[in-house]
């Protein structure tokens, strides 16, 4: 694994998925329309920039879903605002 990640790198998944229904690298990658090098790259979790649709096809052709969920880091900064000069 690389180091630096900030989320979950879902190459456990994949290979679990592959080895569940039975399924090559070579397999995935014709399923997948993506280079048997690129599915080896990315089910060995080797790839730092993974794209998102390089994910969505390897997905599809094991049988999983891709679930992304935005969630807050920290509190919103609450700005502090001089109060208003009264005008005259």
């Amino acid at each position: 694994m690389t180091e630096g990640r900030k989320v979950n790198y879902p190459d456990e998944q994949i290979r679990a998925a592959m080895a569940v229904k039975k399924l090559s690298m070579s397999a995935v990658a014709e399923a997948s329309g993506l280079a048997r090098q690129t599915v080896g790259l990315i089910a060995n979790g080797a790839v730092d920039d993974l794209l998102l649709s390089s994910l969505s096809a390897i997905a599809d052709a094991v049988g999983l879903d891709v679930v992304i969920q935005l969630v807050p880091r920290h509190e919103p900064v609450q700005e502090e605002r001089e109060p208003a000069a009264a005008l005259g």
